[in-house]
């Protein structure tokens, strides 16, 4: 699994992983306490989709984001919100360097970070602050109910670069 819809419990976690993280290098780039405690989302731009079936239920989001401003079209519009983290260590490696994107988009109220957002997993990466951040994910609806008769499928797809890459 690549990717999830965020569960609150989830996203403490990572929150509380992040928050405990020092400065990866002394040349990061800056990130501000904005939705994460440590949001690199503004350094980026590029595009964010995902496609969603459960049932006969179908939505089709992409975000466009400039500079870390989300734009939201499709199954969604208006304006959204990103968050990009930078951390090191997965439970399969402590040192491992990874990043991880999640997008909200506006549904009949503003976009929220509640857990409802879009979010990969971690992503490793062989770099501490990648400036490129692009990948592809299909797996089952996390709301499928196969022994209900409820599938369903969600694909992200996301290609992200930092200024000046």
């Amino acid at each position: 699994m690549l990717m999830h819809r965020a569960r609150p419990s989830t996203v403490l976690g990572s929150l509380l992983v992040a928050a405990a993280l020092p400065a990866l290098a002394q040349n990061d780039v800056p990130c501000r306490p904005y939705l994460v405690p440590c949001n690199y989302a503004d350094h980026f731009s590029g595009t964010f989709h995902w496609e969603s079936v459960l049932g006969d239920e179908r939505e089709s989001v992409t975000a466009t984001i400039t500079n870390g401003k989300a734009v939201c079209s499709g199954s969604s519009n208006g304006p959204g919100l990103v968050a990009v983290e930078f951390g090191l260590g997965t439970d399969d490696a402590p040192t491992q360097p990874w990043y991880r994107v999640a997008v909200a988009c506006p549904t009949t109220r503003p976009a929220e970070m509640n857990g409802t957002e879009m979010s990969t997993y971690k992503q490793p990466t062989a770099a501490r602050e990648p400036r490129v951040l692009e990948g592809s994910s299909q797996d089952e609806n996390p709301d499928a109910d196969p022994a209900n008769g409820v599938t369903g499928t969600l694909k992200l797809r996301w290609s992200l670069k930092r200024k000046g890459a």
